[in-house]
């Protein structure tokens, strides 16, 4: 009995190393607001989020240097 064609089924790759990179970011944003830069908060609301969008495999990948 002949088995059905399944298509190919590509998986997103994670960009572990870009959310490391971001995830840094959103914690050291964290530890200068403890130090009293209350606006890098917005730096962690940003970044955090994103960061966990790059390791679930995000399409789009952005570097700042």
């Amino acid at each position: 009995m002949p088995q059905p064609i399944q298509p190919a089924v590509r998986r997103r790759r994670r960009h572990w190393v870009a959310g490391t990179f971001w995830m840094v970011i959103a914690v050291a944003g964290v530890f200068a607001a403890f130090q009293g830069s209350p606006a890098s908060i917005l730096v962690t609301v940003v970044t955090l989020p994103y960061a966990l969008y790059l390791y679930r495999g995000g399409r789009f990948v952005l570097w700042i240097w």
